[in-house]
């Protein structure tokens, strides 16, 4: 009977680093097949490179036949990290160092990125578009009030490079 085995390198990927290589370990195999991301693509090469699609967590599976019909299998687990922007809920801007800005972070490439504020009346009180320059909480040079404050981001990601994405939520001001 052969004995299936292989390994994927990396085990952990993110969605804009992709590429998973797998690499055969079986042996007395003479036909392979591996089945992964979701069961939508399959593979009959016994060392090949993927790039996928979808995060999450998968579970590519390789079966592996000899001449004789004989079978065996064997299961990898490949992780792939999703497309994330991290946007606080608050801040405070008093000077003290410590979440004096508003920003959202990514650890991904932004191909383009715009940052609108608008106060509760829907007035645009701060516009940026660069990733590395946030809100301090001030509009004209003045203090903006203590309230809840709606932001818009626009952005092209690695994950997605065609398309101008959209997140949005509300972000609190506290002096």
């Amino acid at each position: 009977s052969p004995v299936a085995g292989f390994q994927v390198n990396p085990q952990k990927i993110d969605i804009c680093e992709n590429e998973v290589t797998f690499i055969d370990q079986s042996s007395g195999a003479l036909t392979y097949f591996y089945f992964f991301d979701q069961n939508q693509f399959t593979s009959s090469d016994a060392n090949f490179t993927y790039e996928y699609q979808n995060s999450g967590t998968d579970y590519p599976v390789q079966i592996v036949y000899n001449e004789f019909g004989c079978s065996d299998s064997s299961r990898s687990e490949v992780f792939v990290e999703p497309f994330v922007i991290y946007a606080p809920n608050t801040f405070i801007p008093d000077g003290d160092g410590v979440n004096d800005v508003f920003n959202a972070i990514t650890d991904f490439e932004i191909g383009s990125w715009e940052l609108a504020i608008y106060n509760r009346w829907g007035e645009l009180v701060y516009l940026t578009d660069n990733i590395n320059y946030g809100w301090d909480g001030s509009y004209q040079g003045q203090k903006c009030q203590d309230g809840v404050y709606a932001y818009v981001i626009k952005y092209k990601s690695c994950a997605n490079p065609y398309t101008t994405e959209m997140k949005s939520g509300f972000v609190n001001l506290i002096r």
